[in-house]
């Protein structure tokens, strides 16, 4: 949510929503204008055009030349975005408006219309502005409209808009300027309302608001203090020097705040006020651009969380340690605040948490992770008792039944991650937080013998007393050999090359080559596996293979540039500007997920695999709905809007799958995607699994519980239906998908 605007884009149009399943034909929407008391509405002309659309064949724009008072028409279900055209001396906003199987009835409120006018002045030297942009959203804080915007032209340093009528809140942006921000700004139709002349500053600036918890004792806004200073000095000047390089600014009534002339850079924001402050904002300024944050900084008491530990201390006696990790982006990303140990008598303490979700992971001294303790500060203090489950893990590897030396990576429940080593005879000892019921993973790896693999889940038994658990891991003796050559039959060294078991849940195997171009995967299971090859933008056709049933055989693997693909994404500011861009290949073997992010023009160049002609891409701007598509590429560039609707929260319901072949995909807007992908779970041992995809673009929603090798058929439109689930996930709304009963 764009800052300034809490109301310019997160209230941009009332929307009508109601949750539904799957409706077909169309149902009658009826338009009513409404004007101020004791005004009569002009006759308007509206169109309507699909935003997210159920039945997208039937979504062909719609237009009603002559409304006067209340018109209706006919819409297919879905989400449509209607424009009002009125003559001159009259406004109306957009309005998005959900469509469903029963008749509705939308009120769209009419202003007449005032000018604005004005007089620019720039610093000598710079260049002349040449328009102005205009957002207005009103004064009192309870009013939903008018909320828009306005572009001026400029002739002979004059410009002159018409805006709706009423006490309106203003911001004026020129391109590469700093932004004039007004206050209740009276708009009358009689009369002009002139500006008089503004200085523009060519520079960068940064805006945002400020605001109190919900339970803090309440203060004047304006009597916060808002610092910005530079992240380098943060993190190694010393504090008088950070001082002097501070910025220090404080917010207005309404707690918005902006620095002014700022030099591009990365900074780091907090605010403070007496006896609370808000968490610290790493913050990007670019060059003529106006930052802006999209969430307000909460002024809040800190709080503190204290644990005490049982074990007090880890397997090698010493004190455990504990990071705190803040969960942003409705829990799509961690970001780390602090790291410190336990008192040696398991006490351990973190200070000055804000209200929010928290992680706290639990590491050894020697920085495995033991388990992960979710933590929600609100208005108090957190004292809590966790205890670590601790047993001794013994056991043998072994590949073809010889004893294998290597090192082995435990992963399990509670963010569990722990590192053994095998010895020479292959025998391994060591401790586990584990627990029955949970599942293990352990990845297997030996350089000299070029093994790098993983076992999940691997057979963990624990004895009756429940103090120990043993394990057997061997590994077939199975591998597969080849080489990595440029177009042109040169070796290309330092090449990672994957195979992956298309057997066993797409597990992954990777090596790099040899400066010979050789490469060497050992330790491989029988079945088909998926091998390809990836070097610096350049990449190789994936080979299908079973190693078992062709041992001797060696692969020559030649890659080919990846040809590049331009996402540009944008939002009603303009282009969005660290946006994540993932782009996966549908008509191309494609394995993994490396989001690009989007330059200062909001652009991200994705690396596809050689003959992509069909693609799904996934969206994630900070601020905005998660966004899913996918797109037949005819050209070498494609534009993606975020923010123009709001977004919903999606969960789903599915079996347990740990023993299955079964998985849960997300099918919209022709993008097939596994559900796990961008949702959040809460534990994976329940049956049935709850995922919540949260804030993501409204509109239609299947989700399908088939065996993994079934994508294809699902991005071909067969949703078989006794294992799907499909629904209208509504603006603002919530959607529920529960699959839990199938078998």
């Amino acid at each position: 949510m764009h800052l300034f605007s809490l109301g310019f884009h997160g209230r941009r149009a009332a929307v009508v929503a109601l949750l539904f399943a799957t409706p077909a034909g169309a149902s009658e929407v009826t338009v009513h204008l409404q004007p101020p008391p004791e005004m009569h509405a002009p006759a308007a002309r509206l169109e309507l055009s699909s935003a997210v659309s159920a039945a997208s064949a039937n979504a062909e724009p719609r237009t009603i030349d002559q409304c006067a008072a209340a018109c209706s028409i006919d819409l297919p279900a879905g989400v449509w975005r209607l424009s009002t055209r009125l003559p001159n001396g009259w406004w109306a906003g957009p309005r998005e408006i959900t469509v469903t199987a029963e008749p509705r009835s939308v009120e769209v409120p009419i202003f007449p219309t005032g000018a604005l006018t004005g007089r620019v002045k720039v610093d000598k030297g710079q260049p002349a502005v040449t328009s102005i942009r205009v957002l207005f959203r009103p004064s009192a804080p309870d009013a939903e409209e008018p909320v828009g915007e306005a572009l001026c032209d400029v002739l002979d340093s004059r410009w002159k808009c018409d805006l709706p009528a009423g006490k309106l809140d203003l911001r004026l942006h020129a391109a590469a300027y700093v932004s004039h921000y007004l206050w209740g700004a009276g708009i009358q139709p009689s009369h002009p309302h002139d500006l008089g002349e503004l200085l523009f500053r060519r520079g960068a600036s940064l805006v945002g608001k400020v605001a109190f918890a919900a339970h803090v004792k309440k203060q004047a806004l304006s009597s916060a203090l808002l610092m910005l200073a530079p992240k380098g000095a943060v993190q190694s000047a010393t504090p008088s020097q950070t001082h002097t390089l501070t910025r220090v600014t404080r917010p207005n009534v309404k707690g918005f705040f902006q620095f002014a002339d700022v030099p591009p850079g990365d900074y780091v924001l907090m605010a403070k006020a007496t006896g609370v402050a808000s968490d610290r904002r790493t913050i990007r300024v670019i060059a003529e651009r106006e930052a802006e944050l999209r969430d307000s900084l909460i002024l809040d008491t800190p709080k503190s969380v204290e644990l005490t530990l049982f074990p007090a201390l880890d397997p090698a006696l010493k004190p455990w340690r504990g990071e705190v990790l803040e969960v942003r982006e409705e829990g799509r990303r961690r970001e780390p605040l602090s790291e410190s140990a336990s008192d040696g008598h398991g006490r351990w303490r973190a200070e000055g948490l804000r209200s929010g979700q928290y992680v706290v992971s639990i590491k050894s001294s020697s920085g495995d992770s033991w388990k992960e303790e979710e933590i929600v500060v609100e208005g108090a203090d957190i004292t809590r008792a966790v205890t670590i489950p601790m047993v001794t893990v013994e056991g043998v590897v072994t590949m073809a039944a010889k004893p294998l030396p290597a090192a082995l990576t435990f992963s399990g429940p509670n963010g569990a991650s722990l590192r053994l080593q095998s010895a020479e005879d292959g025998s391994f000892m060591g401790a586990l937080p584990f627990e029955s019921g949970g599942s293990w993973a352990v990845t297997v790896t030996s350089a000299p013998l070029h093994i790098r693999r993983t076992i999940d889940p691997v057979g963990l038994r624990l004895n009756a007393e429940g103090t120990r658990a043993h394990a057997d891991i061997d590994l077939p003796a199975l591998s597969i050999a080849g080489k990595v050559v440029d177009e042109e039959g040169k070796p290309v060294a330092r090449a990672i090359v994957t195979a992956v078991d298309l057997a066993v849940n797409g597990e992954m195997t990777q090596m790099n080559t040899e400066q010979s171009g050789a490469f060497l995967i050992s330790g491989l299971s029988t079945g088909k596996y998926r091998v390809h090859a990836e070097s610096y933008l350049h990449e190789s056709d994936p080979v299908e293979l079973d190693p078992s049933e062709d041992p001797g055989r060696e692969l020559t693997l030649v890659v080919k540039e990846n040809p590049q693909f331009r996402v540009g994404v944008l939002s009603d500011s303009g282009p969005v500007v660290g946006a994540r861009v993932w782009g996966v290949s549908t008509d191309r073997a494609q394995e993994m997920l490396y989001p690009r992010p989007t330059d200062v023009n909001g652009i991200a160049t994705l690396l596809l695999r050689p003959g992509t002609q069909e693609l799904d891409v996934y969206v994630a701007a900070p601020g905005f709905p998660l966004r899913t598509l996918h797109r037949h590429i005819d050209e070498s560039r494609l534009l993606v809007r975020v923010g123009q609707i709001r977004g919903g929260n999606l969960r789903i319901r599915l079996p347990n799958f740990e023993h299955r072949d079964d998985r849960g995909f997300v099918i919209h807007d022709g993008a097939v995607f596994g559900s796990f992908l961008f949702g959040i779970v809460r534990d994976m041992r329940t049956d049935p699994v709850d995922v919540t995809l949260a804030d993501i673009e409204a509109g239609q929603y299947a989700v399908c519980f088939v065996p993994g090798d079934a994508r294809g058929s699902l991005r071909a439109g067969s949703l078989p239906p006794d294992r799907c689930r499909a629904g209208q996930l509504d603006p603002g709304g919530e959607l529920l998908l529960d699959l839990s009963g199938v078998k």
